[in-house]
């Protein structure tokens, strides 16, 4: 959080990285500042999943995310099936939260 960027960057893409953060609300603004294009994605409602994955916030959701991302909008968002499969209870954890933000006009702040 305390990196400073002297210019701001074409693109950034953060992969499941938010929800390893104490403060995912200033991460974020921080990592869509940063650049024209943000594509920030995260794991969409996983259960805790306690000390294996080693993740501070669980059960992420697009309300989280447009709670976090205020004021700012994405132009893409998305919750992804990462592979299918023909176990019961797997699915909790193959779903994904991607959204894209592009600050060129400043089209994602509200």
């Amino acid at each position: 959080m305390e990196y400073k960027p002297e210019k701001t960057f074409d693109l950034l893409l953060c992969n499941q990285v938010i929800e390893h953060v104490e403060n995912p609300a200033a991460f974020m603004k921080k990592m869509i500042e940063s650049a024209t294009i943000s594509i920030i994605s995260a794991p969409y409602n996983w259960p805790d999943c306690g000390k294996q994955c080693g993740h501070v916030t669980n059960n992420i959701t697009p309300a989280m995310f447009a709670e976090w991302s205020s004021p700012y909008t994405p132009v893409v968002s998305e919750v992804v099936i990462e592979e299918e499969t023909e176990e019961k209870d797997s699915f909790k954890f193959v779903k994904r939260i991607i959204w894209v933000f592009d600050r060129s006009n400043d089209s994602s702040k509200r």
